[in-house]
């Protein structure tokens, strides 16, 4: 008997985790399954900004060397996939696009948009927020020791506790271009990547 895949979709829960990740780190690695396994998300979608309309990409990495530095950090865990959907799109990059997008293939399925305490602070100033909360949940992370930006009483916005794992991709920025270890930082995969490809020499 074929199988409904709208009542499939219903019962999935995915989390949206979106970004720059120029380069992924373990940091990124570690938040991600903490708010998975705090939601009992089914599905986690890496999504790598394309051309972010917010940022200037002056001596970063390209997008495709991002997205491939996304699949290399994700390899092995459970429930993790990368879209590259924001990436292979024209023009700036908008997440209320993306969520719209993924609420239309998804039909049914409860999608919860992984944001950190600092884009939380200035989520009124993304392109159409309200456009993101009609499709999908807002989670905002908090690490410890970190202030706690102050959160309305909107059932669609959620917090969620995670471990502070001390690196940040500016941080392994600055440390390749040093000629440094950055092995710890970032998975094996990324740091193959990152030699292989000269990234972040000079930056």
């Amino acid at each position: 008997m074929a199988t409904d895949p709208t009542a499939e979709a219903a019962a999935l829960r995915v989390g949206i985790f979106g970004g720059t990740f120029d380069p992924p780190h373990v940091g990124h690695v570690s938040v991600a399954r903490d708010v998975a396994d705090a939601l009992r998300l089914d599905r986690t979608v890496w999504m790598p900004a394309g051309r972010p309309p917010h940022k200037e990409r002056d001596r970063h990495a390209p997008a495709e060397d991002r997205l491939a530095m996304v699949r290399a950090a994700i390899v092995g865990e459970a429930g993790f996939e990368v879209d590259a959907r924001e990436v292979e799109r024209p023009g700036p990059s908008y997440t209320v696009d993306s969520v719209r997008e993924l609420s239309a293939e998804l039909p049914g399925a409860e999608l919860f948009v992984i944001v950190g305490a600092d884009q939380f602070r200035s989520f009124g100033g993304w392109h159409d927020p309200e456009g993101i909360l009609e499709h999908a949940r807002l989670v905002v992370m908090n690490r410890p020791g970190e202030s706690e930006p102050p959160l309305d009483t909107d059932p669609r916005v959620l917090r969620v506790a995670v471990r502070q794992i001390d690196v940040s991709s500016t941080d392994v920025r600055e440390t390749v271009c040093a000629g440094a270890d950055a092995s710890p930082m970032v998975p094996n995969g990324v740091l193959e990547i990152i030699e292989e490809r000269g990234l972040y020499r000079g930056a």
